[in-house]
């Protein structure tokens, strides 16, 4: 066995075991961001099915998701082109050097 354990976690008032093949702690906060989710649809949509509700916390929480990786491939792409005008800069910088001559 690599390590998993089954770890029990509440999420919206009904108890779960899921196997960790991580960290526990890990398991129980994303259970505690499903489960706050949940609670906080339930307060603005006003549903208390539970079907219903975890749906839209899956589509909540995916969308969120969706927006961070696009953020992050935003970041990505400021980086590479930072980096390549940097490289340039350098190579400039360096070019430059090399055709002084000594005095």
């Amino acid at each position: 066995m690599n390590g998993d354990r089954t770890l029990n976690v509440e999420i919206y008032g009904r108890n779960y075991a899921l196997r960790a093949d991580g960290s526990s702690d890990h398991l129980k906060k994303i259970a505690q961001i499903v489960h706050d989710k949940m609670v906080a649809l339930e307060q603005t949509s006003g549903t208390v099915d539970t079907t219903r509700l975890a749906i839209l916390a899956a589509l909540n929480l995916a969308d969120e998701l969706a927006q961070l990786q696009q953020t992050l491939e935003h970041e990505r792409m400021t980086t590479r082109k930072a980096l390549a005008r940097l490289d340039e800069l350098v190579d400039a910088g360096l070019a430059g050097k090399s055709s002084e001559s000594p005095a």
